[in-house]
């Protein structure tokens, strides 16, 4: 998932600190809901610590849609792909369904190593959703099969 709409309005704070403003504020609530509805309880999340990926974090949490606290991946934040596939390397075989929260360009960049479409933009908000079977140690982009974008603007 792609962290929700952020704020620019405070030029004071720098890029980590800014939060959602008030579409992200709307638009993480309603695709959590969207989520929990679809997916049901996931096992972790894991979320980049910038300030607006907190925020969209906690409109899951809001929702009871993971079983554990949140965990926060500094690598995240401007992190590349590899660096998100490395959150997950160290899951333990009780988890079974996660969810990632970062920063374009590399969610966009993820979401097309897993689809066979060429996704143009994962818009702010927006959700891929795909399914991996297999031992964490060995994930990777080509093991990965795409299910599924949901953004803001195509929920019923």
């Amino acid at each position: 998932m792609r962290h929700a709409k952020s704020s620019w309005s405070d030029f004071t704070l720098t890029d980590h600190q800014r939060p959602l403003n008030a579409r992200g504020k709307r638009d993480a609530p309603r695709m959590a809901q969207w989520l929990k509805k679809n997916l049901g309880e996931v096992d972790l999340i894991i979320s980049s610590d910038a300030q607006r990926t907190q925020e969209t974090t906690q409109a899951l949490v809001d929702v009871d849609l993971s079983r554990r606290l949140p965990y926060w991946e500094a690598s995240l934040y401007h992190g590349r792909p590899q660096n998100y596939l490395d959150s997950m390397y160290a899951l333990d075989d009780k988890t079974n369904s996660v969810i990632l929260i970062g920063h374009n360009p590399t969610m966009t960049y993820m979401a097309n190593e897993i689809s066979n479409e060429f996704i143009d933009n994962v818009p702010t908000a927006g959700v891929i959703i795909g399914t991996y079977v297999g031992d964490w140690t060995d994930i990777s982009f080509d093991k990965i099969e795409f299910l599924k974008m949901m953004t803001p603007k195509n929920l019923p």
